[in-house]
């Protein structure tokens, strides 16, 4: 058993939608699972299906935690009978000294010589990997990315009624101020136009379900990526709820209904929801 691990806020906020009862029973699932890497208390489906979601990401911290423990890398081991030479402390290296009659002859550059053009830069390391300065650059661009996949998330669940346009206002306002931006800045950024996108309760259960997604493997970060689509729209229509989303989406809902049902239960209020999915051009 462990003394301690790893429990993500984002978790909370996925957990803390649930009702009393079902909330209870799956936090006791999380930590004894944390703590054990076991499950013995009552599960019921929406329980078991959010512990599937995040045992990976449990897993993972531990087996992070366990290799610290180890230390570093393992000695070599020697053969029978092998003895580690030891360097020999009272020996002088004899430096060559260059001879005081040698002169060096220059060459002069013939006056029929083209000019030579500079090849372009190229960085080899140790391990004689060679990287040309196109990989530097998009090394760059992918850092820039996911920079602005984390302003776009703080400008989305801040509920502004076009996230897009205010994240291109925010890069091109701190890049004339020669500043790099930072989430506290996105924290902080008033936009452009006033007024909400969502309606809170919809926005407090779909950010619910995002975390949750973005914890539960590959195909839950994937669709993670889609739920902040421009096109995403949520609207009641003839007694049932229309929900429009990408397709990557509407299937990860589909193959975890518990969880999703039990996070929007609140916001559906006993009306059914329609899933009408689209691609993502």
């Amino acid at each position: 058993m462990r003394d301690s691990f790893i429990f993500y806020k984002s978790w909370w906020d996925a957990v803390g939608l649930l009702p009393g009862e079902v909330r209870g029973e799956v936090l006791t699932a999380i930590i004894e699972y944390g703590l054990t890497g076991e499950t013995n208390s009552h599960q019921g489906n929406t329980t078991k299906a959010i512990l599937e979601l995040i045992k990976p990401q449990i897993d993972a911290n531990n087996k992070r935690y366990e290799n610290g423990k180890s230390g570093g890398r393992p000695k070599s081991i020697k053969a029978a009978g092998e003895t580690e030479t030891e360097p020999d402390h009272n020996r002088e290296e004899t430096k060559e000294k260059p001879k005081g009659n040698q002169t060096i002859t220059k060459g002069k550059p013939k006056a029929n010589r083209e000019e030579t053009k500079a090849e372009p830069n190229v960085y080899v390391n140790d391990n004689v990997n060679v990287y040309e300065n196109d990989n530097v650059f998009s090394s760059r661009t992918r850092e820039e990315g996911e920079e602005k996949k984390e302003f776009l998330e703080i400008f989305f669940f801040r509920n502004f009624l076009d996230p897009y346009r205010e994240l291109d206002r925010f890069i091109a306002w701190n890049t004339k101020q020669g500043k790099s931006p930072t989430k506290y800045d996105a924290e902080l950024w008033n936009p452009e136009e006033k007024g909400k996108r969502f309606s809170d309760s919809f926005l407090k259960a779909w950010k619910a379900i995002y975390t949750t997604a973005r914890f539960s493997g590959p195909d839950g970060e994937k669709a993670a990526e889609s739920m902040l689509d421009p096109s995403l729209d949520m609207k009641a229509m003839n007694g049932k709820w229309i929900l429009k989303c990408p397709d990557t989406v509407a299937t990860w809902m589909n193959n975890n209904k518990d969880p999703v049902s039990e996070i929007m239960r609140p916001l559906l209020r006993g009306f059914p929801m329609s899933i009408q999915p689209y691609r993502r051009t």
